[in-house]
């Protein structure tokens, strides 16, 4: 994939011979040329000069990038090798620059192209000289096995119970079966699954775009696993609470040392902070808990005021900040590209402006998911600004936690679930008016938008509420494998973290195919579980 960083992100559908003249477009080797690309070559009939100019859907409101000088009637002998990732917008101007035509097209990986340019009605046309490959057929492939692999495991647990239990009966024996213990088995088990697919994508996600962070606004998949893990650790604090029995300093200095240990592990930048704020506001001597309505809200108002005040400074300061050259209110990529090029040095608006001014330009991070598009600077995803929305993200997990420890009733937790999931969800949709871009605050992982988390803090009511239904209501899965890796997700994570490079959860690829990278990231997580399940069945937990 470096070797196509340029073809593939920069401007990521430049026309240019990656080293000369290309092979016979009829040749498919993949080792011809990368994943996510395609040949394209431009035939034009009539007279005149024409140029070619290009926006990706991914950027929006970019300025136009020319693609290619053509000049009519010349025989096109090679084929341009161009992005596949997304679909672009292609536009036609005449040898004076006046716009003539366009067309959108998204390409598939693998093809070869033509496109055919009238210079006399400037119709465009775009035809499929070999056909596109079907590059999600691995992911389903694997997919198919992991479920069938999963469905062979829970047939032998069902078998080993019902054997042990025939056994037991059969001897009159004592059960030695553990008393069940105060901890609720969903929530390990959605951490669990947050964490398989958190290694998934840092492997590399099968080289599918959609395992890759957003280039800026709108989301996918690798964006949805930090925050959850930030919600669940506000869940599980709840929990804690409930069992410890300590005056409210000796909590403080518990608090304290395990934030200090989590951030020397760099174990997420904003978790040491997240983890610190939502301890020390929760008071350990809260008002007992009861099953009256609105019990696990109105006893913490207090908690409440405190965030509503981080959440006011956070969009006081993102839409009245006058961040010089941008002015307020900005929350765009900026770059050479974004903004048509007037908000060059204006990524992510007041949140990147703060950064830069108190941390310094080489003090952030060097490589945002929008510099290779919109060409920008330095900027920090989870920058100073961003930690006050995270504080949200953190209690409103504190509060799904606060759910289960304020009502004992199935009924109850579900619904109240339910209903913050429902609730934060309309409200993130309202604030984004349901679109990627155009919105009042778009949902950014970027900037950790508003939107943002109140999006993806009510999906993480939703999926905790299917996993709760599932496991601890119905008990239909005792959430394994991944609830293996939720009990251990500290020690897993930082583990794969280490030996991200080594074998064997990661090899040497011979041939640059989604098949290759999909066998190389599955036995990546694969290993992970098994090393998560040989620590549970030797009772080695690892905490902070």
């Amino acid at each position: 994939m470096k070797c196509t960083g340029i073809a593939l992100l920069w401007g990521a559908a430049i026309m240019g011979v990656l080293g000369g003249v290309l092979p016979d477009p009829n040749t498919t080797d993949p080792t011809d040329y990368p994943m996510d690309t395609c040949k394209v070559r431009v035939y034009v009939s009539g007279r005149g000069i024409t140029h070619y100019y290009n926006v990706l859907d991914e950027c929006y409101n970019c300025s136009p990038e020319l693609l290619k000088r053509r000049v009519s009637g010349e025989t096109e002998d090679y084929f341009h090798p161009i992005q596949t990732r997304v679909g672009m917008n292609i536009s036609v101007y005449d040898n004076d620059e006046n716009y003539r035509s366009s067309i959108r097209y998204h390409f598939g990986e693998w093809g070869v192209y033509t496109l055919f340019v009238n210079s006399s009605s400037w119709e465009m046309t775009i035809t499929e000289d070999v056909s596109p490959h079907k590059n999600w057929i691995p992911e389903i492939v694997f997919l198919l096995g992991l479920i069938f692999l999963f469905v062979l495991w829970q047939a032998f647990l069902v078998f080993r119970t019902y054997w042990i239990k025939r056994k037991r009966s059969t001897s009159g024996s004592p059960s030695d079966t553990a008393p069940a213990v105060d901890r609720i088995g969903s929530i390990d088990t959605f951490r669990g699954i947050s964490l398989v697919i958190m290694i998934f994508v840092n492997a590399g996600g099968g080289g599918y775009w959609y395992m890759h962070h957003s280039i800026w606004n709108g989301l996918t998949v690798a964006d949805l696993v930090f925050p959850w893990f930030v919600f669940l650790m506000g869940t599980s604090m709840a929990l804690s609470f409930r069992r410890r029995k300590a005056s409210y300093l000796e909590l403080l200095k518990k608090i304290t040392i395990r934030s200090l240990k989590l951030f020397c592990l760099g174990l997420f930048l904003n978790n040491g902070y997240c983890f610190f704020y939502s301890k020390i506001t929760e008071n350990p001597l809260a008002p007992s808990e009861t099953e009256k309505p609105f019990s696990d809200i109105l006893p913490y108002a207090l908690q409440w005021l405190i965030i509503l005040i981080f959440v006011t400074i956070w969009l006081l300061v993102t839409f009245l900040l006058d961040v010089p050259g941008c002015g307020r209110g900005y929350l765009g990529a900026g770059g050479l590209l974004g903004d048509l090029g007037m908000k060059k040095n204006c990524t992510g608006g007041a949140a990147g402006y703060i950064d830069r001014l108190i941390l310094g330009k080489d003090h952030i991070y060097q490589w945002p998911t929008c510099k290779l598009i919109y060409i920008t600077g330095p900027y920090d995803p989870e920058g100073i600004l961003g930690y006050l929305t995270s504080f949200l993200m953190c209690y409103l997990g504190l509060q799904a936690g606060r759910i289960l420890t304020h009502y004992k009733n199935h009924t109850q937790r579900i619904s109240r679930w339910l209903i913050w999931g429902i609730v934060l969800g309309s409200i993130a949709t309202a604030l984004c008016l349901g679109r990627r871009d155009g919105g009042p605050i778009p949902v950014n992982k970027n900037l950790w938008s508003l939107s943002f988390v109140l999006a993806l803090a009510g999906g993480a009511n939703i999926c905790l509420t299917v996993c709760y239904i599932v496991q601890d209501v119905l008990k239909l899965w005792e959430g394994e494998p991944f609830l293996f890796m939720g009990m251990n997700s500290i020690s897993m994570y930082c583990l794969s973290e280490v030996f991200s490079g080594y074998f064997p959860f990661a090899f040497k690829l011979p041939d640059p195919t989604h098949w290759w990278k999909m066998l190389e990231n599955v036995t990546c997580v694969s290993a992970w579980v098994i090393v998560s399940y040989i620590m549970w069945r030797e009772k080695i937990f690892v905490s902070l």
